[in-house]
């Protein structure tokens, strides 16, 4: 598929990802595999949990649309991404606004604690960049793929 018709495809099923990063290495490095694979039109990086949690209440009330998908990194200069996510999925379910954990953590523990806040998918973040690349690419065709249908906020008690 021709790179323009990739990238007319990628805006349509991705408009907007938002990564929860404080490394701006690591931001400028997911920044640059979503712009060179074409795989959405605008990145919206949070850098902290006290933004992340601005930023839910922005999505939720919405004065911000929401992204296609979120990527949050588990080390934060203020707190915890798995905080970030349990506060993600108490204002929406998992079809509505898909959360990836992406982390350099494989401790088991804080993959459980992961998916114990509600993370649709927790991915390691690799050392060579053309393994970052292929992660990054494959979570967001997976959210494409997968994008459709209504909406909605998370259930109550959540």
């Amino acid at each position: 598929m021709p790179a323009a018709d990739r990238r007319a495809e990628a805006k349509h099923f991705l408009p907007r990802l938002a990564y929860v990063e404080d490394s701006d290495h690591d931001a400028l490095m997911f920044e640059t595999v979503v712009e060179r694979r074409d795989l959405a039109a605008e990145v919206v990086r949070v850098a902290s949990v006290a933004a992340a949690e601005r930023f839910a209440a922005d999505l939720a009330s919405g004065d911000a649309p929401l992204p296609a998908l979120v990527f949050v990194d588990i080390d934060l200069p203020d707190g915890s991404g798995h905080s970030v996510v349990a506060g993600l999925r108490r204002r929406f379910d998992e079809a509505t606004l898909p959360v990836v954990v992406f982390s350099g953590s494989d401790d088991p523990g804080d993959i459980d604690r992961a998916y114990d806040a509600g993370a649709n998918c927790y991915l390691i973040k690799p050392l060579a960049f053309g393994e970052y690349a292929r992660r990054v690419a494959g979570a967001c065709r997976f959210a494409a793929a997968t994008a459709g249908g209504e909406r909605r906020p998370a259930p109550e008690g959540r």
